[in-house]
Order: C-alpha cells, then structure tokens, then sequence
C-alpha cells in the first residue's frame, strides 16, 4: 500500500513533516485534499513545486502554521494564494528562497489576517515593498534576515502600525545601527527579542536597550564590534534579560565574561567558551547532547 492510499480520511489534524525527501507534489496535495483539517504543515528541502502551496491555499483553511524553507521551485503567485485563502494562518516562514519578493504580500490588503509570526530569511525582498507589512495588526514576531538593502525608514510602517510586536531579527543587514535601536524602543518599548547578529550596532546601541528596553529577554549580537562594557551595561539595567549572545564579539573579554556568568547567573551568556563548557556539561550530566 503507498502512502496516497493511505491518506482516506480527515483524522490526521495536527501535522506533517518531512525533510530531504524525493516525495512529489502528488504525496503533499493528498495531505491537502483529504486532511482538511490539517493545522500544521512543515515543508524543507524538498523537490515540490505551486501546485502543492496552492493546493494547501485551496484545500487548508484551518491551517495554523505552513513553513516553506529551502525550497526553490515556490513562486510569489503561490504564497500570495496561501495568504488569501488561509486566513487562520498564525505563522509563516517561507525562508531561503531568492524568488520570493515582497509581490507575495499582494494580498494582505484583502484577507482578514491573524498572522502573528513572519519568516522570509533569505528572502529577495525590495526595501520599498515592505510597507504593507505595517497592516499585519496581530504580528508579534518578525524575521527578515538578509532580506539586503533594508534601512529603518523601510521599518517604519511596521514600527507604527505594528503594535503588538515583541520580536524582530535583521541578523547580517549591515544598514542596521545604534539609531534603530533608539527609534524601535521609542515607538515599541514592550519589544522583548532582538536578533541583530552581524549588524553595525555598537556599545551606544546596548545603553539605549538598558535604558528604554525594561522587557527586554533576548538579545543577539554575535559578530558585531560591541565592548565588554556593553554587555556589562545591559546585563545589570535589563531586569528581564535571560539570554545574551556574544559569539565571535572580539571586543568582549572572555575574563569579563566570566565574572557576568558569576554575577547574573540568570542570564545565559553565549560564547564559544560559553557554549562549550555547557555542552560538556550536559555531557557529563545526562551522558549525551539531546
């Protein structure tokens, strides 16, 4: 018996994974057909085509969660269908993909969305095309990592209409400096995640987070140019802060971590060093990593 003929009924509601598989887009649209009410449905690596998004955009209405990642074969016409017809949609990550521009986010104007997570790492975004983006009310967590050429005045309309987000990643965006940093947390003070690894910013950036930032959990700047100081300044002025992460932040003393490791033992402080020494010891403690 093959899969397809398998798949009878709408039992199967939660679900369905797979990653590097040579599966065809007849396997997928028999999820979409005869699952309908299927809420999760996670797509990597694999040789898939429009025919199984739009197939998920035609057939998935109570579709919670769709992630498209390194997949190349997917257009903007698709994902702009999957926008339209899902309108349930809480989180969409359609990442590493060159051929996916901000003409996908066509539709938005025309659905009653409910989006609260967007992912287009790696996406080929034109800055100018982003300003729709401002109209997603309900977003909360938005990742547009090495989408090239951003500026913070291309942020604007998703700082000012945007005023539920906690959480934005512009990791290896070099446009990005300490003057976001102080525009984001005026606009949106209850931010509480930054992934801002590779960026411009500098110590001037982690004093304005220590200073306006007073929800702050999460911050990310490995590989940027930011001083011991710094990660000292954030350390004691962001009471909520759990998670610093320093990798490959050369100006930042492994000695002064160490001491902040011992004074703010709440805080999960990332290095290499760090992450090694945690490794080990979870080793040593549960006799493997997972």
């Amino acid at each position: 018996m093959d899969i397809i003929s398998l798949i009878t009924d709408d039992k199967f509601n939660y679900y369905f994974y797979r990653v590097g598989s040579k599966l065809s887009d007849d396997v997928f649209i028999a999820f979409a057909e005869n699952c309908p009410r299927l809420k999760k449905f996670v797509l990597e690596c694999l040789e898939i085509t429009d025919k199984t998004v739009l197939s998920i955009a035609h057939n998935l209405h109570d579709l919670e969660h769709l992630s498209v990642s390194q997949i190349s074969n997917i257009s903007n016409e698709a994902v702009a269908e999957v926008i339209k017809c899902c309108r349930k949609l809480k989180l969409l990550k359609i990442s590493h993909n060159k051929q996916i521009t901000e003409k996908c986010l066509v539709t938005i104007p025309e659905s009653s969305l409910s989006i609260q997570t967007l992912d287009f790492l790696m996406c080929n975004f034109n800055p100018n095309g982003i300003a729709i983006l401002g109209e997603l009310l309900n977003l909360e967590d938005i990742n547009l990592s090495k989408c090239e050429d951003l500026t913070t005045d291309d942020l604007m309309p998703i700082m000012e209409g945007c005023k539920n987000l906690k959480a934005i990643s512009l990791n290896l965006n070099k446009k990005f400096d300490d003057n976001f940093i102080d525009i984001i947390l005026t606009k949106l003070p209850n931010m509480e995640k930054f992934y801002l690894v590779s960026t411009t910013i500098t110590d001037e950036a982690l004093v304005i987070m220590g200073k306006k930032g007073k929800k702050i959990s999460v911050i990310d700047i490995g590989y940027t140019k930011v001083t011991g100081f710094g990660a000292r300044y954030v350390s004691e002025n962001c009471a909520c802060l759990e998670y610093l992460g320093l990798i490959r932040c050369d100006s930042v003393p492994e000695e002064e971590v160490e001491k902040l490791v011992v004074e703010y033992p709440h805080i999960m402080y990332s290095t290499f060093i760090q992450d090694t020494k945690r490794m080990f010891a979870k080793i040593e403690r549960d006799g493997r990593l997972d």
